[in-house]
């Protein structure tokens, strides 16, 4: 369980940060990418369950949407270029733990 958290912690977190940096959803692309399974030309991580959204109604994603666009960004730096440092947020060591 343990080297799947650091899995997830390590490429998934990061690769996030990256996307949410270089990419900013409207409803219309979020709505997209929760029927396809795509960004753009890109397929989402394996981890993200597609087949869960991919069917839910228009009605039901933008009610998602609309409520993920009130919940405050979580502020919890991780830098995978850099070597790994103890985090005081989440308690694993990742790049950039120790500017938490």
């Amino acid at each position: 369980m343990d080297r799947v958290w650091k899995w997830i912690a390590g490429t998934i977190v990061g690769l996030a940060l990256l996307l949410a940096i270089a990419i900013t959803y409207d409803e219309a692309l979020f709505l997209e990418v929760m029927h396809t399974g795509s960004v753009k030309a890109r397929k989402l991580s394996s981890i993200m369950p597609v087949m869960v959204y991919r069917n839910l109604t228009d009605d039901d994603l933008k009610a998602m949407f609309a409520f993920l666009r009130t919940v405050k960004p979580v502020k919890h730096r991780v830098d995978n270029s850099a070597s790994p440092t103890a985090c005081r947020v989440c308690g694993l060591k990742h790049g950039g733990g120790e500017q938490n």
